[in-house]
């Protein structure tokens, strides 16, 4: 029984390591509440782009909590290849998920609109309560963080294999 439910963990989190090179951008919707990487001119855009990048993944874990398919506060932080692939993520969790991934990111090249990332994640702790921690470490992500008029959005996201950093 422990190896089915961790195999559907596996199954959930391999979900988001489908590799996608897509560059195919969408209209955010207006935030209710904006992000905290917002229109104002800022002295550090690769700080504002990471906060976006940040709290994308904030809210798919929060998804993953109640094995959630949608939250509508994606929006606010992705578009997109990025959005698309982060909702075929939460879509494939089936149970509610405890933990949270863990960030290493390097900026890998940053200007006034746009800034691209490198980030090492270790979701090993990312499981469903009661699993052991699972072998999905150091997982590279490479994201690309635009802002468009108003605010910093993942537009592109592509995640690799467990192993890859």
């Amino acid at each position: 029984m422990v190896g089915r439910i961790g195999e559907r963990v596996s199954v959930a989190l391999l979900v988001f390591l489908v590799s996608s090179c897509s560059s195919e951008t969408s209209e955010p919707s207006t935030p209710e509440d904006p992000p905290t990487a917002s229109a104002t001119e800022s002295d550090d855009p690769a700080a504002e782009a990471i906060t976006a990048y940040e709290h994308m993944w904030d809210v798919v874990v929060e998804a993953s909590r109640d094995a959630s398919p949608d939250h509508s506060d994606l929006d606010q932080y992705a578009s997109g290849q990025a959005a698309a692939l982060m909702r075929q993520g939460m879509e494939g969790v089936e149970e509610p998920l405890v933990g949270e991934p863990v960030h290493d990111i390097e900026v890998r090249s940053s200007d006034s609109s746009e800034v691209e990332i490198r980030d090492c994640m270790d979701a090993s702790e990312w499981v469903e309560e009661g699993e052991p921690p699972s072998d999905d470490v150091d997982i590279r992500v490479d994201a690309t963080i635009s802002k468009d008029a108003l605010n910093w959005l993942v537009t592109d996201t592509r995640i690799w294999e467990p192993g890859t950093c």
